[in-house]
């Protein structure tokens, strides 16, 4: 679970929120403060950077079907 983005809780944000506070500039850092299955917690510092995901392509057969991949 996550508890805090560089040092702040995140109790009182919304999801945009702490979207907002996680996303950043490539190159630069982030501290997550979580809390495992096992109730413990730990802080971890993650480098930002840009993710890439493979788009859908489609295409349209005799302008009825449509094959999405």
């Amino acid at each position: 679970m996550l508890l805090s983005v560089d040092g702040d809780s995140i109790d009182t944000l919304t999801v945009s929120q702490v979207v907002e506070r996680v996303r950043g500039l490539p190159g630069t850092t982030v501290r997550l403060g979580l809390r495992d299955p096992d109730d413990r917690e730990r802080e971890v510092e993650l480098s930002r950077e840009i993710i890439r995901v493979a788009s859908v392509t489609g295409r349209l057969f005799g302008g009825r079907y449509g094959y999405l991949q």
